[in-house]
């Protein structure tokens, strides 16, 4: 264990264990996604790190809580209005209509804004007619006042979903019940995706935060989320989104002058900490090729 829960992280943690306790209640798991997971996975995390990359990666500010809807809880009304009550309950209210919600909290005097954004997996052929999209939306038939944010590269999340409390010390195993993250690899697919959609975006930061959120996936995992990697790309390798994912990686993260190591060398917490970094670039580089095949 790295850190205890304390004043000067609870704003978020405190109410993401507060919403991992009402989804158990409620019989959905929480899967975590967003710069939020990865501060879980590798603040909290028990594992041993790589020793080609001994140092532990900045993290960015994030006041963000992710949720990813699995198919089956998004073709639910019955759990959507869970979902619904759930957030009203923790005084949640409507930010964007109606996959973002938010709520202010004092930390130490100072007013802090907590944002939880739902976003959901496609949904089979199967069960399309349980559900209505109007991109980028997606809710359940009968719901009213629900959405969440359509994701197709979410598709592949459901791969060895890593239970948080199974991941951090026997004292806060508890507090993290029925809260995932998924695989290192199904993240890193997510934020190929977000970089993608970002790169001419100047209010995004031109993507460098997701750029800088697949260099730290790759500097925190270790030989069992590499074992997972390798087994999840020989299971998934017809997927249409691991295959566009390996296009993104070549396109953007295989050499020194791609797009997407410039951007991460851009970002302020690779700056803030570039002679430490500066020289893993060309392993980071390699892992991802190795990772995707490039």
């Amino acid at each position: 264990m790295k850190h205890q829960i304390t004043d000067t992280n609870n704003h978020l943690l405190n109410t993401l264990i507060e919403l991992g306790r009402e989804f158990k209640n409620a019989g959905i798991p929480l899967i975590l996604g967003g710069g939020f997971s990865l501060y879980l996975r590798s603040e909290f995390s028990n594992k041993k790190r790589s020793a080609r990359y001994p140092h532990l990666q900045n993290q960015r500010p994030t006041k963000d809580i992710d949720i990813f809807l699995t198919s089956d809880i998004i073709i639910s009304p019955v759990k959507a209005e869970h979902i619904k009550a759930i957030l009203s309950r923790l005084g949640f209210t409507v930010k964007t209509e109606y996959f973002q919600y938010i709520k202010s909290t004092m930390i130490d005097g100072i007013s802090r804004e907590i944002i939880v954004d739902l976003l959901s997996q496609p949904v089979g052929p199967e069960d399309l007619e349980k559900v209505v999209i109007k991109p980028p939306r997606i809710k359940p038939i009968g719901v009213e006042k629900f959405h969440a944010f359509f994701h197709r590269e979410a598709e592949i999340i459901n791969f060895d979903l890593r239970s948080v409390s199974n991941s951090v010390s026997d004292a806060l195993s508890g507090d993290f019940t029925n809260i995932f993250l998924p695989s290192s690899m199904s993240f890193i697919v997510l934020k190929l995706f977000a970089f993608r959609d970002r790169i001419q975006d100047e209010k995004k930061d031109f993507g460098r935060h997701h750029a800088y959120d697949i260099f730290a996936t790759v500097l925190d995992m270790d030989e069992n989320d590499w074992k997972t990697a390798a087994l999840q790309s020989e299971r998934q390798k017809n997927s249409q989104i691991l295959k566009e994912a390996r296009l993104l990686a070549a396109q953007y993260f295989s050499a020194q002058d791609s797009l997407g190591i410039i951007r991460i060398r851009e970002n302020v917490q690779f700056r803030s900490n570039r002679a430490i970094y500066d020289p893993v670039i060309p392993m980071v580089i390699n892992d991802l090729r190795e990772m995707f095949q490039v």
